[in-house]
């Protein structure tokens, strides 16, 4: 049951944007650790609920399942909270068992902690390289929610046609990109890897 493969094939397609839906059918984690690993990690702004706590490791947990930096014991999985540590800056342990209860999660976290008794301590997982965007490439808006949904963001296009914004956006983004003005964030709380770059060029007024 600790094999790659089958923990992989457990959590399900990768290529998705609801990390934290495909993390929850994986593994379920009580409110309680949520909390205590908030508490022993170094001080962090976790949002409500830790719902950004949870965001993050439903990214990092199945990037350390899929590199398989990953241990166990007869009955145990052991990985890494991320690259979460405590004040003294030692690592933080999750430590998952197998849900014996039927039409639930294939595992649940037991505990969380820097303290763990581990046949042998895993390794945190490997941040991936972001997409690079050749200059040149075509830039098309695949939602134009945050014209309609947050126009506070870009009021200097207010009165501007739809088209006529989403043209604009697109050609900032593109411009940004030819003079490599564009910077790289892990976007845990939508999705794996997000190119942003409208930050920069928005805030510039085009």
């Amino acid at each position: 049951m600790f094999e790659r493969d089958t923990l992989v094939a457990q959590l399900g397609d990768p290529y998705t944007n609801k990390v934290v839906p495909r993390f929850k059918r994986f593994a379920f984690i009580r409110d309680e650790l949520f909390e205590n690993i908030a508490a022993s990690a170094l001080n962090e702004t976790w949002g409500n609920k830790n719902f950004v706590l949870e965001s993050y490791l439903a990214v990092h947990v199945p990037w350390s399942i899929e590199q398989g930096n990953f241990t166990h014991s007869a009955n145990q999985l052991y990985v890494t909270a991320g690259h979460l540590q405590t004040r003294y800056g030692t690592p933080i342990y999750l430590i998952f068992e197998q849900n014996s209860r039927v039409n639930q999660t294939p595992w649940y976290l037991v505990t969380a902690g820097s303290q763990i008794s581990a046949p042998e301590l895993p390794v945190s997982p490997e941040i991936p390289e972001p997409l690079i965007i050749k200059p040149g490439a075509e830039i098309v808006m695949m939602h134009d929610h945050i014209l309609t949904d947050h126009p506070d963001r870009i009021p200097f296009l207010a009165d501007t046609p739809r088209v006529a914004q989403m043209c604009a956006i697109a050609g900032s983004i593109q411009w940004s990109i030819n003079r490599n003005l564009q910077y790289y964030q892990s976007n845990e709380l939508e999705g794996v890897h997000d190119t942003i770059d409208y930050c920069r060029t928005c805030s510039s007024k085009i």
